[in-house]
């Protein structure tokens, strides 16, 4: 519940985007506009990166893992992945 529970944190409000992506229904991934400030997808894309990244510290690893962990669970709820 850590990726949720630091949302209340203003140090973390640009973490808020991350947490979600809208498509509507006649969109693609080709054609949804993107947020320049991230998504779900772009976020589990980068933590897997700093995951597997030897060079990356212990407290950049560990907050990766608790994101990514988080954000595979939310992918999975319709209210964090659809319409807007």
């Amino acid at each position: 519940t850590w990726a949720d529970e630091i949302r209340s944190d203003n140090t973390w409000d640009r973490a808020a985007p991350w947490h979600y992506i809208s498509i509507e229904d006649d969109e693609s991934w080709k054609t949804v506009k993107r947020n320049a400030d991230g998504d779900i997808i772009e976020s589990l894309q980068r933590f897997e990166k700093i995951l597997v990244n030897p060079k990356a510290s212990q407290q950049e690893k560990w907050q990766a893992l608790a994101f990514y962990v988080h954000f595979v669970g939310d992918i999975h709820q319709p209210l964090h992945v659809g319409h807007s």
